[in-house]
């Protein structure tokens, strides 16, 4: 089912997820719902907090590598090895709908998360899949993008917008 999307300023997108516990009354439909919501929003990536859910789970349709083609659900995700050279590229949100930001990041990752059954998996993401993943792993630790620029230039993002 597609879930409504949470907005800035809204404080559960500042507020740090919970550790994922694999009970069975804990958001029962939580991959269904991730994945149904990213791909009706045409996203690269969805965080469980941007639908309102306050553990860390997020979806990914994932472009490149072994998991290509798919939509990954990932549940306790965790960053490994980051490259040490950035690449600087537009990002947009699904929370700061219109808005787009230059935003450097590290364009290869190694990522680590749990399935729905509990099996861990682990991945190197490189290009639009890193920076999804660790665009997502800042929501899931209470950040959102606008932190990576000045208050100026999220501003007139902001206002370029409103403008459209």
């Amino acid at each position: 089912m597609k879930l409504p999307i949470v907005r800035w300023p809204d404080p559960r997108l500042v507020t740090p997820c919970h550790q994922w516990l694999f009970d069975s009354s804990t958001e029962p439909n939580i991959e269904r719902d991730l994945v149904d919501t990213m791909l009706a929003e045409n996203a690269a990536g969805l965080a469980a907090n941007q639908v309102g859910i306050p553990y860390r789970v997020m979806a990914m349709n994932v472009q490149a590598g072994e998991f290509a083609g798919q939509q990954v659900v990932m549940y306790n995700p965790a960053l490994g090895s980051v490259a040490t050279d950035l690449d600087e590229h537009n990002e947009g949100c699904l929370s700061f709908p219109g808005v787009w930001l230059a935003i450097p990041r590290p364009n290869s990752v190694d990522a680590s998360w749990q399935d729905q059954a509990g099996m861990l998996h682990s991945s190197t993401f490189t290009g639009i899949d890193a920076r999804c993943f660790l665009h997502e792993m800042e929501h899931l630790a209470g950040h959102v993008f606008k932190e990576h620029v000045s208050d100026l230039k999220f501003t007139r993002a902001l206002a370029k917008s409103r403008k459209k």
